[in-house]
C-alpha cells in the first residue's frame, strides 16, 4: 500500500545569504499569491477530514511547493538560510514531503526528528530521505503540532517552515514548540506574515478568507511576531523578506 513505509503512531528511523525579491512585491500585490501560498507544509490537526487532502496532495506536493516560481521568490535560499542554523537534537514540525531534509548540515546534528499529521506526506519524506546524509539519524512520526508526543526540553532546535498559517491554533502550536525546546535552544520559523505596508496589509485582510479557501487553509495575514510573543517565546531576531510578506524568525525561551 502507499502507506507501507509509514505505520501509524510509530517512529521510523531512516535518516546564504537571504534571498530578497523586493521587485516581486508589486506582482504579489496584484494577486499572484499562488506560489507563495502553496508553500504551506503541514496540517492543522490529525482529524481525518483535515488530513485527507494532504494525503491526496502528497504525490505532487513538491511540484506545488518548489520549481521556478519558488526560486524566483527566494524561497529556496530562505529555507537553506533557516535550516542551516539547526544544530544538536533537532525537531522539524509540519515536515510535509521533506523539502527541507536535503538542507540540514549533518555534521551539526545529533539527531533529526520530523513530524506531520499526514501519512501520505510522511511516506514521501521517508522515500526522499533514503539517499540523504541525515538518513541514519532521522526519525519520522505522525503527530499533531498542537499536541506533540514528546517530553519537555527534548530538542536543541525546532524548525517550522510555511506551516504556522495552516494550524488551527497557531499559538498552541508555538507553545508546544516552546515546551519541547531546551533552555538556550532555538525555534526557527519561516512564515507568511501580514505586511508592514498598509496598502498591502489591507489587501491581505480583504482577501484572507478567499486565499485560505484556495490554499488549504493558510491564513496569510497573521502577525507572526504577535503570535510568537503570545506563546511565551522570546524573539531573538526577525528578518523580513518580500516586503515583509515573509518573516524569518529566531526565537528562544
Amino acid at each position: 500500500s502507499r502507506h507501507g513505509c509509514i505505520k501509524r503512531e510509530k517512529e521510523f528511523s531512516t535518516e546564504f545569504a537571504l534571498g530578497r525579491r523586493e521587485t516581486m512585491v508589486r506582482q504579489l500585490a496584484l494577486g499572484s499569491f499562488g506560489f507563495l501560498l502553496l508553500n504551506s507544509s503541514g496540517v492543522p490537526s490529525t482529524r481525518a477530514a483535515e488530513v485527507a487532502p494532504y494525503d491526496q496532495y502528497a504525490d505532487n506536493y513538491d511540484s506545488l511547493n518548489g520549481g521556478t516560481s519558488a526560486q524566483l521568490l527566494g524561497f529556496d535560499e530562505l529555507r537553506e538560510f533557516l535550516v542551516g542554523q539547526a544544530s544538536g537534537d533537532v525537531l522539524e514540525v509540519g515536515v510535509g514531503t521533506g523539502l527541507n531534509l536535503p538542507l540540514y548540515q549533518r555534521a551539526k546534528l545529533q539527531s533529526l526528528t520530523v513530524v506531520d499529521a499526514s501519512l501520505g506526506m510522511l511516506d514521501q519524506a521517508a522515500a526522499k530521505s533514503r539517499i540523504l546524509p541525515v538518513q541514519p539519524i532521522l526519525k519520522l512520526r505522525q503527530a499533531s503540532v498542537e499536541h506533540l508526543p514528546f517530553e519537555a526540553d527534548m530538542f536543541d532546535t525546532v524548525v517550522d517552515t510555511f506551516s504556522l498559517c495552516v494550524y488551527s491554533e497557531p499559538v498552541a502550536a508555538l507553545k508546544e514548540m516552546r515546551r519541547v525546546v531546551r533552555s538556550g535552544g532555538r525555534v526557527l520559523l519561516l512564515e507568511h506574515n501580514r505586511s508592514p505596508n498598509p496598502v498591502l496589509a489591507k489587501y491581505q485582510d480583504l482577501t484572507a478568507r478567499t486565499v485560505a479557501n484556495m490554499s488549504k487553509g493558510c491564513v496569510y495575514n497573521q502577525d507572526v511576531r504577535d503570535l510568537v510573543e503570545k506563546s511565551g517565546l522570546k524573539v531573538i531576531q526577525i528578518t523580513p523578506a518580500l516586503g515583509g510578506l515573509i518573516q524569518v524568525v529566531v526565537a528562544g525561551k
